[in-house]
Parts: C-alpha cells; structure tokens; sequence
C-alpha cells in the first residue's frame, strides 16, 4: 500500500565442497541484490558483519552504534565470497574449525557517492555442536582497501 510502489529482487549461488564437518571445506558464494527507485531507504542493501544485513563483509559493518550506516546503503548490490574452513574435534563432542575467508562487494546506486568498493580478508573460529544444523563463529576481518577492521560473532546457518 502507498503512492508509490517499489521492487525488489535478489539472485544468488552457493557451492560447499561437503555438508559434513571433517578435514578442509570450502565454500563460495555469489549474488546480487537490487532495489527499485522508490524503496525505502531502511531496505537498501549492503555487505555486513551478518548481524543487520546479508551478505557477509566482515570488515564493514552496517551498524555503528546500533544506527544505520546509510553511506554503505545503495539500491545495487554486487557480492561474491570464499571461505576455506578446517576442521578438528574439539572437546567431547563438539568439533572446531579454524577459516580464512575473502568477502568482495560492489555497492552502487548509493544515497551520495560513487560506487562503493569493498574486499575484506579474515580469518575466524568455528563451533558445531552435534544435532544443530549451523555453527557458532568469531571472525577478525580487515579492509584490504581502506584498512578497516572489525569483529564479528554470529551464527552462521
């Protein structure tokens, strides 16, 4: 409902080299998101640590302060992501993985600026505890760009 009506769409791929937590994984993905003319700013799209926004750019978070950075918001999104994990059982019956990741995105169509920019190299801890689907993660990443870092705790489905 409203005056003015807006779009929205997203396509993305996701590859992992197994399901099963042994040895070394890896994962990539890929999409893009995009906004129509009129969508509120608030459904903009941008890379984050994962805690307000998908798709992952760990050193980039959205929220600053529990506000919306709208400088990293624009209606174009282009991402793609690596993450080579390895794994080994940790105490009882909880295994542990240790990853090193790269997380790219283009944000265009932005509120003021010129296109955004952003890869992001880290390397993380995992937890999975038997008969749950995701796992507990802890990263460090660093902007290869423009230096910026940051710490992200999440739960990764």
């Amino acid at each position: 409902p409203g005056a003015e009506g807006f779009g929205r769409g997203e396509a993305a791929i996701r590859w992992s080299s197994s399901r099963e937590r042994r040895g070394t994984l890896v994962g990539v993905r890929a999409g893009l998101q995009f906004l129509g003319e009129h969508a509120p700013l608030d459904l903009w799209a941008a890379g984050d640590t994962g805690h307000a926004r998908e798709p992952l750019l760990r050193a980039h978070p959205v929220l600053t302060d529990g506000r919306l950075d709208v400088q990293r918001l624009g209606r174009r999104l282009q991402h793609a992501g690596i993450e080579v994990q390895r794994w080994r059982h940790g105490p009882g019956p909880i295994s542990l993985g240790f990853a090193g990741f790269l997380d790219v995105a283009r944000t265009g169509q932005r509120l003021a600026g010129d296109v955004l920019v952003d890869a992001d190299a880290g390397l993380g801890v995992r937890v999975a505890v038997p008969g749950q689907r995701g796992v507990f993660r802890v990263d460090i990443a660093r902007g290869l760009a423009d230096g910026r870092t940051a710490v992200s705790v999440g739960w990764q489905p």
